[in-house]
């Protein structure tokens, strides 16, 4: 991870190709490789490369403790967007109950196992992705009904860090 991170300075958004750390892709699952390369497209990041790069922006008084973004998605339902629809717009990556297994299935059933409470704690080193907006045709193609957007609550210790999904019905 190190050698493929290192001194990567992109010189304008669309050069390189492949941009850094919040242009790119994450993985699912935590099973999945810890880094990859999707040719033509992105970088991928699983897990321990995501834990791994935000590590090394910590010192004793800061850093990157988690990524939270929002993302465009498929206009069909694909394992993203089941993910996001179970869990009310916003998807913590990585989650213990969620496997390769059930990667495509249906959202009710996957909100039985992933994390979709009104309020949620911020593990050190999670990547979130957020739902894409209803009304558009990634939106309108796999039936999204709500708009959600996401609360932060901060503290003085990271680990009290809350964040709170608000969604909002939509009506078409």
């Amino acid at each position: 991870y190190a050698r493929a991170a290192q001194d990567f300075i992109p010189e304008d958004p669309l050069n390189p190709t492949l941009l850094g750390f919040m242009w790119n892709d994450f993985t699912l699952f935590a099973g999945e490789p810890g880094f990859a390369l999707d040719p033509g497209r992105a970088f991928v990041y699983g897990k321990r490369a995501s834990e791994y790069l935000m590590a090394r922006t910590r010192s004793a008084t800061n850093g990157v403790q988690a990524v939270i973004r929002g993302h465009q998605q498929a206009s069909a339902m694909t394992p993203m967007m089941r993910r996001l629809v179970a869990s009310g717009g916003v998807f913590r990556h990585w989650q213990e109950k969620d496997s390769e297994s059930v990667a495509d299935g249906n959202p009710a059933e996957l909100a039985k196992v992933i994390d979709n409470s009104p309020t949620r704690g911020i593990p050190q080193g999670s990547v979130w992705t957020l739902n894409i907006s209803p009304d558009t045709a990634y939106g309108e193609a796999c039936g999204f009904d709500f708009d959600s957007f996401a609360i932060i609550t901060t503290a003085p210790a990271f680990s009290d860090w809350r964040l709170r999904v608000v969604d909002i019905p939509v009506a078409f």
